[in-house]
């Protein structure tokens, strides 16, 4: 007994969920996807006002200034192809290659080009930043390498590299005696 008294609220909701499937899949020019839409679409009820907003571009892949580069996602995809016959740039983001998740842009030649080369200068910097970061992360101690089995069975690695953290305190003192005796 107490089985189905569980199962009721449950297979309510399933059967709510598989009307509105219907009604929004039998709709008429989408007038009744539009009414479930409605129905499901969120209020706010006040806005975030953030110090650093963060926006959704535009162009794929593209910032504005003065906004935190957060990068694309690496499943996101953005691809360029020309349309010969209109002589437009055809702009496609897609997750994974497969689903299209913004509208396509198209492009004229020259804007085509000066996108290129806001990318190609935001790619520049990134891959300049990159290499600083990583050789001021060049440790000042090499690594050092032990040769011998067991010494990998216990330590599970045969390199050890030392991180020196924290700091140092270094107190210096000076004691001057002039002494002008004849």
């Amino acid at each position: 007994m107490e089985r189905h008294t569980v199962l009721r609220p449950f297979c309510r909701a399933l059967l709510r969920t598989l009307a509105v499937v219907l009604l929004a899949s039998w709709a008429v020019d989408g007038q009744a996807l539009d009414i479930v839409l409605e129905v499901f679409q969120l209020q706010v009820d006040s806005p975030v006002n953030l110090q650093f907003p963060i926006t959704d571009p535009l162009t794929p892949g593209g910032q504005s200034s003065g906004s935190i580069n957060l990068g694309d996602p690496n499943n996101i995809q953005n691809d360029v192809e020309y349309d010969p016959e209109t002589g437009q740039y055809i702009m496609r983001s897609s997750v994974g290659g497969a689903f299209d998740y913004r509208p396509p842009m198209s492009m004229s030649l020259e804007e085509y080009l000066n996108y290129d080369m806001e990318r190609s200068m935001e790619n520049y910097w990134l891959d300049r930043v990159e290499q600083d970061s990583e050789s001021a992360q060049k440790s000042l101690i090499p690594a050092i390498k032990v040769k011998g089995e067991a010494f990998d069975r216990i330590f599970g690695g045969n390199t050890i590299d030392i991180k020196p953290r924290g700091s140092a305190e270094v107190i210096f003192g000076v004691n001057i005696s002039k002494t002008e005796n004849p």
